[in-house]
């Protein structure tokens, strides 16, 4: 109904108002300072645009987000030119006029355009003729008689930007569209409600509150250690600063990339207000676009997505991206899909070294080649347990939640006992993984000093503690279900353990972080499994088998069908049970000497998989014979064509370089071990004679008096680069002369040197400063230098 004045307002009654002269747009649109483009005419940096209507009247909208300023500007052409104003303002309701509850609280009232565009009116239009309508549901304009100028409500088009789904003609929203923006608002608040369901991790907030801050940094810590700053400050300098537009999230796994790309989403739902960036959080192997994720929390945009995004700013933080069945670029990929909306910034995380073994950043992290400007990379930083104060405080948070049998001081008392565990553990996750066996380890230690203390000896023990949880807290009639696959209370461990590894092979062939039931090459009717039910899966002893393993198990409900989505409950899992079975598989009496290499070391290269190499080395040293058995491999490559063969080999030979196994005085002549990662290896009087050494990293190995006659060294790397000694101080400027013979350094000492680039020697020291040299450049014609 109609506002009827009452004494102290500043608005008339709808019937009362009184019309002023009519101005006709199309002819005199420019000397009112308005063009008209697509037939309706706007202000110049101004949202508003206005439409003539068939009675004379025109009608207000806007199309993008309204401020302040852009309401006093219309308002100041209402009364330069003797207008008369209605403005159709309301209640946001749906189309079946259910109320709309504030996004900020939801015991909040409904959302009430008529008090906040009632302040607009009072405080910029003190004398106007104005009237506004009120309604909870959609109706047609109200365009009474005495107005010249219609409005529908700015606020509306302010908080929501539905302005640009607008009719012009009827001033209506179209419903399905009205239904979506709601639908996507619940969405939201459900985001910031129930986090537990949106990261299918009901341990969530435990998570959240035990969280371990080890800080960002911009270079890659395995290179070079430098301060670190907030995770936090990395997010806010990324959301403020408009230049950049992706931040690539990068550390090892375990560090805590998808805890702090969940702490991130779930702290901007929390702040979020209409208006602001919004967040979406999605697990990459899970999703193949945002309209695929929404679709599945229930909003559908397929049709209106152009429209529905237009006018606003996204986040997007995609995680797991190193667990993806396929390389490609999802930067360019999201990016294509929102690039009608008005702003959108990329986060993506992923293990340190996986994009540069897929070719660098051009193509697989950039929107387009060339653009890395756009780009911030950042690290997390390794956890150090030096850094008491931190650790403290996780293992005080550990014992509060009553997850270990000791109390606090008895933990960090066997931390500071075992010195190995400092070079063990170097990531939040592993830490939490040390301290549910830390007990028992202690105590094997403290019987046996000799007892080794490595990351895979303490997975074993983790695993161990896990499957006797399990399988002590089923219940008899699931125990009678499995007793049928041949499991009792005997053998559990090695049922689950050996289920554990046929998952990890699955997932490593498929090369996916994800299989799925009914599907996965018909893994799941395999034993120990034996699975055949389509939906009723509880039923199923190999059900209950592949939950006893440390696994998610995601139902995926259709209408008529149910699947399940399965997945380790950390990546460091899958690289551990992979290890083991292809340990288990060369470790084999008929493999001595050889034969057919396993799938888990010839199908791919594993040297972006820095966990699955560090699981490997721990069992070399463990296992003479393992060692034994990797070096047959890696010689078998001598004679053999396939690429499966060299692919092993070089496997091998990485396995073996991480395990700090000497190559010192070996023949490996003729070995074919192509993009091996050899970093930081021993090859004193190494035989390489023959061998093909191409793409190989080799920086900072020891190669004194390597033989390597005939050797293929194309495209590897040493990273050993020459150094000049010569200045008593910092150099701080170095600059080649335009030929490239000379170099030419400036130092602290007060004087610049010109050395011989080819002979790296000096022939020239200038003096004459007197203090020191900042800078130093060549002239164009390089026989002029200034300092």
């Amino acid at each position: 109904m109609a506002h009827k004045r009452k004494r102290g307002d500043r608005l008339a009654h709808a019937d009362n108002l009184k019309r002023g002269p009519d101005i006709d747009l199309r002819r005199d649109g420019q000397k009112y300072g308005l063009r008209e483009e697509n037939g309706r005419f706007e202000f110049r940096d101004c949202p508003f645009f206005a439409v003539p209507l068939p009675t004379g009247q025109i009608l207000w909208e806007s199309d993008q987000k309204v401020k302040d300023k852009h309401v006093q500007e219309l308002f100041h052409f209402v009364r330069e030119h003797h207008q008369s104003m209605h403005i159709n303002t309301g209640i946001h309701g749906d189309e079946q006029g259910n109320l709309v509850s504030r996004f900020d609280d939801p015991r909040d009232d409904p959302i009430n355009f008529t008090y906040e565009d009632y302040i607009s009116i009072k405080d910029h239009l003190p004398d106007a003729q104005v009237s506004f309508h009120t309604v909870a549901k959609q109706a047609a304009p109200f365009a009474p008689d005495g107005a010249n100028m219609i409005v529908n409500a700015w606020c509306f088009s302010s908080r929501y930007g539905f302005a640009d789904k607008m009719d012009p003609t009827t001033g209506m929203v179209p419903q399905r569209m009205h239904k979506l923006e709601c639908e996507f608002l619940k969405l939201l608040r459900s985001f910031r409600c129930n986090a537990a369901s949106v990261f299918h991790d009901k341990d969530i907030e435990k998570t959240l509150e035990g969280y371990i801050e080890t800080k960002c940094t911009g270079t890659d810590p395995e290179q070079a250690r430098t301060e670190g700053i907030s995770s936090d400050e990395v997010l806010d300098k990324f959301l403020k600063d408009a230049s950049k537009k992706v931040l690539l999230l990068q550390g090892r796994a375990g560090a805590g990339k998808s805890t702090l790309g969940k702490k991130w989403a779930l702290k901007l739902w929390k702040d979020w207000k209409e208006g602001d960036r919004i967040p979406l959080f999605l697990h990459l192997p899970s999703h193949t676009s945002v309209k695929d994720y929404l679709k599945k929390h229930g909003v559908d945009l397929d049709v209106q997505w152009a429209s529905f995004i237009k006018d606003k700013c996204f986040l997007l933080i995609l995680d797991s991206f190193d667990e993806m069945e396929k390389k490609v670029n999802m930067v360019k990929k999201y990016s294509n899909e929102f690039w009608e909306c008005k702003d959108c910034k990329i986060v993506i995380a992923c293990r340190n070294d996986y994009i540069q073994s897929g070719g660098g950043s051009e193509t697989l992290i950039l929107p387009e080649p060339g653009q890395k400007r756009v780009l911030v990379t950042v690290w997390i930083c390794p956890l150090d347990l030096s850094n008491k104060a931190l650790v403290d405080r996780y293992i005080d948070h550990y014992v509060s939640l009553k997850m270990g049998s000791w109390d606090k001081e008895s933990y960090k008392q066997a931390l500071n006992r075992i010195p190995e565990l400092s070079e063990i553990i170097r990531t939040p996750y592993f830490l939490k993984v040390t301290l549910s066996v830390l007990p028992e380890v202690f105590c094997r230690r403290e019987e046996d000093p000799n007892f080794k203390i490595t990351r895979h000896n303490l997975y074993k023990a983790y695993i161990d503690q896990w499957t006797d949880r399990e399988w002590n807290k089923l219940d008899e009639n699931i125990q009678e279900k499995l007793e049928t696959l041949g499991l009792d209370d005997n053998n559990y461990r090695a049922y689950y353990f050996r289920a554990s590894k046929m998952l990890a092979k699955a997932m490593y062939i498929e090369n996916q972080s994800l299989l799925t039931y009914p599907g996965s090459n018909g893994i799941f009717a395999e034993e120990p499994f034996c699975m055949t039910a389509k939906n009723r899966f509880a039923e199923e002893g190999g059900y209950w088998l592949i939950k006893g393993c440390p696994t998610n198990i995601c139902h995926i409900r259709e209408e008529t069908s149910e699947a399940l989505n399965i997945s380790f409950l950390h990546d460091t899992l899958y690289s551990f049970f992979l290890s083991e079975e292809i340990y288990s598989h060369v470790m084999k009496p008929d493999r001595a000497g050889g034969g057919r290499p396993p799938d888990g070391l010839c199908l791919r290269s594993i040297n972006h998989r820095l966990e699955e190499i560090r699981e490997h080395a721990d069992l070399v040293l463990q296992d003479p014979q393992y060692k034994e058995r990797l070096l047959d491999y890696v010689k078998a490559s001598r004679t053999a064509t396939e690429k499966e063969i060299l692919i092993c080999a070089a496997n091998s030979a990485t396995i073996l370089v991480a395990a700090r196994e000497p190559f010192s005085g070996l023949d490996m002549r003729d070995v074919k071990i192509p993009k091996a990662c050899l970093r930081n290896g021993i090859f004193h009087k190494t035989d390489f004679s023959g061998a093909d050494l191409s793409n190989v990293d080799g920086s900072h190995g020891f190669f004194s008096e390597t033989l390597c006659e005939g050797a293929n060294f194309e495209g590897m790397e040493f990273r050993e680069y020459p150094v000049i000694r010569g200045h008593n101080k910092e150099v701080r400027s170095v600059t080649f002369s335009p030929d490239g013979l000379w170099l030419a350094s400036a130092s602290g000492d007060t004087t610049v040197r010109i050395w011989d680039a080819n002979t790296r020697t000096c022939v020239h020291k200038l003096r004459g400063h007197t203090g020191g040299v900042n800078s130093v450049c060549f002239s164009p014609d390089g026989r002029q230098l200034a300092s």
